[in-house]
């Protein structure tokens, strides 16, 4: 058993994932989207946590990832 904490603190540069799905080797798998800045666009968001609770992937992608 394991805490993840991603980076950011509630506001921008906090990932907020929309979907997880864990893997056969037991990693989590995230996708949502992130706020780099106090505007409202939001860039699509990858992630990947190691079955030991490593963050091993945190990707930011296109905005407006919902268009």
């Amino acid at each position: 058993m394991w805490e993840r904490q991603l980076r950011g603190k509630g506001g921008a540069q906090t990932p907020f994932p929309q979907t997880i799905r864990l893997t056969d080797s037991g990693s989590l798998l995230l996708e949502g989207h992130i706020y780099l800045d106090r505007s409202e666009t939001a860039y699509g968001w990858k992630g990947e946590v190691d079955s030991s609770g490593k963050l091993v992937v945190d990707q930011v992608g296109k905005a407006n990832p919902y268009r």
